[in-house]
């Protein structure tokens, strides 16, 4: 054999056996590494928490490389992605732990909170589903098909999911969906079913109190667009502003020179952090009737939102002088 090949075949054993020490050193610290990899995802989100998110992004991907193969770094960098509103990324972090962790039930709610966020519902309700196949008694998988079918204005869809969300957990709030989703077609079954709820129940700052006079009222209100202007409106008002606006559009498209649509889909828009749109359907509202003091009470708060403080202060103060009252805001 040749000095050459030798020196050659020298150097080929000696890559080999690094090679396998290495190899044999991963495996080794196995556990290790999986001690270092939960230290940074920690670390993660006590920055995420904080708001630090270029260290939160460090801490996670150093999980990562300590970790290639495991669900967790992946799903929060996903989930980090998702707060900074970057959900293509977010997506594709997610299904990437989902392709270590199959069976795991947070990358998949994780997954369609991003797509409904992103406003693709037809992903979102598929990884809820998937989530559901996972953990089929958790109410929580069923109210997030609930706000996924009436975002995408399936009620029937809707109240089934709701209805299975309070089998599986009787929550006061799932019943009070349930009641807000009948009042279209029976706000009288909608007095039932809040009277079976305890009285200190409530729903985003919404009494059991409020929720009844919203129903008395609807069944006193003959006109049937009247009634849905009330019912998309308080929609609104309990978070589900998305399924609200499209309501209060459709109706003020059908009905444009009725007051209260514009009025409610202005408040929808404040809620929603549209604030342009807010004010074009308060200019519409204020043309109707120049006189309605809640309409310059909404565009005293548009103004807040604009930083204009002067308009805010002078719009505040022509609905006090109209007789605007806070305890009662749309009083004529």
């Amino acid at each position: 054999m040749s000095r050459g090949a030798k020196i050659t075949l020298v150097v080929f054993v000696f890559i080999l056996i690094v090679s396998g020490l290495s190899i044999g050193a991963w495996f080794i610290f196995k556990n290790d590494r999986a001690m270092a990899a939960e230290f940074y995802l920690n670390l993660g989100d006590k920055y995420l928490n904080d708001k630090n998110y270029s260290q939160a992004l460090i801490a996670y991907k150093k999980a990562s490389l300590l970790t290639p193969r495991s669900y967790a770094p992946y799903l929060k960098q996903g989930i980090l992605a998702k707060e900074t509103v970057h959900f293509k990324e977010a997506i594709g972090f997610i299904n990437r732990s989902i392709t270590f962790g199959p069976r795991e039930l947070e990358a998949y709610l994780a997954l369609g909170e991003t797509y409904l966020l992103n406003n693709d519902l037809g992903n979102a309700k598929a990884a809820f589903l998937e989530a559901r196949r996972i953990a089929p008694k958790n109410d929580a998988i069923n109210f997030l098909l609930f706000k996924t079918a009436i975002k995408n204005n399936d009620l029937d869809e809707a109240e089934e999911n709701i209805l299975q969300a309070e089998k599986n957990n009787p929550l006061p709030k799932y019943k009070i969906y349930q009641a807000l989703l009948e009042s279209f077609n029976d706000p009288t079954k909608s007095m039932e079913l809040i009277a079976e709820i305890n009285s200190s129940a409530e729903l985003n700052n919404l009494k059991l109190s409020d929720f009844s006079n919203l129903f008395q009222k609807i069944i006193d209100t003959e006109n049937i667009a009247s009634r849905e202007v009330v019912i998309f409106g308080t929609f609104s008002q309990i978070g589900e502003a998305d399924f609200g606006i499209k309501g209060l559009e459709k109706i003020t498209k059908d009905n444009p020179k009725m007051r209260d649509g514009w009025i409610f889909l202005s408040y929808s828009y404040l809620l929603n952090n549209q604030p342009e749109k807010a004010k074009t359907a308060i200019d519409r509202a204020i043309e109707l009737d120049p006189a309605y003091p809640a309409t310059y009470y909404l565009l005293g708060k548009y103004y807040e939102t604009t930083k204009n403080d002067q308009e805010a202060q002078k719009a505040l103060d022509h609905a006090k002088e109209l007789g605007f009252d806070e305890n009662n805001p749309l009083k004529s």
